[in-house]
């Protein structure tokens, strides 16, 4: 496959998968889950692949959604949230069910979907200057690609539930101290400490890799498909909501936003 929004590159058996729209903070779009969700069945498909890691091009890992596509469908009345959640719920299960360890490197923001990409996988390296946001409030809407389900798994449902109404940033030593992150690198250090532990991991056991995932996916996530069901209903009703079109609108004007 030709790719457009990311970069894809095998090195050494490490995959390294980029989200390659630096100018907009790496934001998501329909265009880059597709690609990305490619990539990772492509990764997972190729058995000179035995890692992979997920990473931003540019000063952020990933923005979360790209708000101009919601100001749009919300003018024309287009915007199907419960189709967007189902499209966008396709990347935790392609991450969760990969037999492969994944790696998320996060430089700068991982904020609304990609907060929820980086806790999806299975380690998270964070540079120093890395700020992991659940700012999906800040627009009137509940965590999507399965975010608040990976959290509480992560932090524990009490400081996910804060973070999430609070959207207040996390900083790299919070997150590690949380349990979002793995490691905590020097930002200019991160691609090399990154591609040096998934080198190590490569040459392990790729069999004992996939019983764990597999394992985990069994036992800690099967319920992840119910998950999904209401949190495409709980975020259609939020998007009906005049919360979600003032903070949009709110956001893109750069103003305060007046919620009900």
């Amino acid at each position: 496959m030709e790719y457009k929004k990311i970069l894809y590159e095998v090195r050494d058996g490490v995959a390294v998968i980029t989200i390659n729209s630096p100018k907009t903070l790496n934001a998501i779009t329909d265009e880059i889950i597709e690609e990305l969700y490619q990539a990772i069945t492509a990764a997972e498909a190729d058995d000179g692949v035995r890692v992979m890691v997920l990473t931003g091009a540019g000063k952020a890992f990933c923005a979360g959604g790209e708000l101009g596509s919601f100001r749009e469908g919300l003018e024309n009345g287009t915007l199907d949230m419960a189709a967007n959640m189902r499209n966008s719920s396709r990347l935790p299960v392609a991450i969760k069910t990969s037999g492969k360890p994944v790696i998320a490197a996060v430089r700068g923001a991982a904020a609304g979907a990609g907060c929820s990409l980086a806790l999806c996988c299975d380690f998270c390296f964070a540079a120093d200057n890395a700020k992991f946001i659940e700012a999906f409030v800040g627009v009137g809407l509940l965590p999507d690609t399965g975010g608040l389900y990976a959290l509480s798994k992560a932090v524990g449902d009490a400081r996910a539930v804060q973070m999430c109404m609070t959207g207040e940033p996390v900083s790299a030593e919070k997150a590690l101290e949380y349990g979002i992150a793995y490691r905590v690198v020097p930002e200019a250090e991160l691609e090399e400490k990154v591609m040096k532990f998934a080198l190590r991991l490569a040459a392990g056991p790729s069999s004992c890799y996939r019983a764990v995932k597999r394992m985990e996916w069994e036992t800690g996530w099967k319920d992840f498909g119910d998950y999904m069901a209401l949190e495409q209903e709980f975020q259609a009703e939020c998007a009906a909501s005049p919360n979600f079109r003032e903070g949009v609108f709110a956001f893109l004007e750069k103003r305060p936003p007046k919620f009900q």
